[in-house]
């Protein structure tokens, strides 16, 4: 079966896009292709699947001691390399790997204050911590008790079993992979004064549809969304300055994306592989769009970019096989290889250029590191 036609049919269905998200190597990927009808050879696939931008992500003993809680076990590592290694990243690890948390019959509890972590900032001013020792890995409901401050980096990572979460109105900040793999998380209100969503805070919530962010929020950092798969609505607030990398990646559901003003760039693989995605406002502030930021977007039909718009990355727009209608502004001085590629607007204006009617040159990069747009 071809390959467009067979990630259509992939897409269509739940169960097969929870499948493919859940592979953990390259083999088991193929192996997915081939029993769903895949006819072509590995460098093929990889070929589809990859296009011809490689990257690296390495991952320090830090973050994955933050995504672990300095446990051990292999799963989770799967977990989290897991769509890297499906869409063209490979990740560089350190000889030490991260937790896996078994869970077993459901429960709901509320904790108390008496055991968890008093410790004293810089600044000297009490601050309340909740850990992953404060957490019953059973619960279905887990209800974080006001006066909490923090909630430590990988506290709830992989609870199985867990359905909602309360957050107190003290909470200052969430660590990193704090509710990563929670796969059944549906609930959970982020209170107002958190200042920036961690790498990979919520990764891998697959059952998370929609959440409300709080007008304090000023980051949001890489890999923070990735792979909420039916994540179906998020409202991004004002205050918003800077996404990560990845941070929306892998969000099969999300069909619509308001993107604030104070934004100034779209990071790599922002958005890719948001296969529903229709809808996307830019901010008026935007300077960059990077590298495979909106990449395998296949119901983006049309997109308008800002006047402040100075460059166009690698791939940026890559196999949004419906976008059709989009204006490149005379702001924007750099547009990268393969900036459209697989895009009906690339067929129009390859036609506009032959024919002598649009004043863009050598708009697509192939043998050359940049592109220059000419005025």
């Amino acid at each position: 079966m071809e390959f467009k036609k067979l990630v259509q049919n992939i897409m269509k269905s739940k169960n097969l896009k929870t499948e493919l998200l859940k592979k953990k190597s390259f083999e088991e990927v193929y192996e997915f292709f081939r029993d769903n009808g895949y006819i072509g050879n590995k460098e093929k696939l990889k070929e589809n699947l990859f296009g011809k931008t490689e990257s690296t992500y390495n991952m320090s003993d830090k973050e994955l001691e933050q995504i672990s809680g300095g446990a051990s076990g292999h799963k989770a590592l799967a977990a989290c390399a897991s769509l890297m290694m499906m869409f063209g990243t490979t990740m560089i690890i350190p000889n030490n790997s991260v937790a896996y948390a078994e869970t077993a019959p459901s429960v709901s509890v509320a904790v108390t204050h008496d055991s968890m972590k008093n410790q004293k900032s810089a600044d000297q001013k009490n601050k309340v911590i909740f850990t992953k020792n404060d957490v019953d890995r059973n619960a279905t409901c887990i209800t974080v008790p006001e006066g909490v401050t923090e909630i430590e980096s990988g506290a709830f990572w992989y609870c199985k079993n867990l359905k909602e979460v309360k957050l107190p109105s003290t909470l200052q900040s969430i660590g990193s992979s704090a509710f990563g793999g929670c796969e059944l998380l549906e609930k959970i209100n982020i209170p107002k004064g958190i200042e920036k969503i961690n790498f990979l805070t919520f990764g891998d919530c697959y059952q998370l549809k929609e959440i409300t962010l709080p007008d304090t929020i000023k980051e949001i950092g890489p890999s923070a969304f990735a792979s909420c798969i039916g994540l179906s609505h998020i409202e991004l607030p004002s205050s918003l300055e800077k996404i990560g990398e990845r941070a929306f990646a892998n969000n099969l559901e999300l069909k619509s994306i308001n993107i604030p003003d104070k934004v100034q760039e779209i990071p790599k693989s922002a958005f890719d592989c948001c296969m529903h995605l229709e809808k996307v406002k830019l901010p008026s502030s935007l300077e960059k769009i990077g590298e495979c930021a909106f990449w395998f977007c296949t119901e983006l039909k049309e997109i308008k970019l800002p006047k402040t718009l100075k460059e166009i990355g690698v791939s940026a727009f890559d196999s949004c096989w419906n976008l059709s209608k989009i204006s490149i502004p005379n702001s924007v001085k750099l547009v990268d290889k393969n900036a459209f590629n697989n895009t009906k607007y690339e067929k129009s204006l390859k036609y506009k250029l032959q024919k002598g009617l649009t004043k863009f040159k050598n708009i697509f990069r192939k043998k050359t590191n940049q592109t220059i747009i000419k005025d």
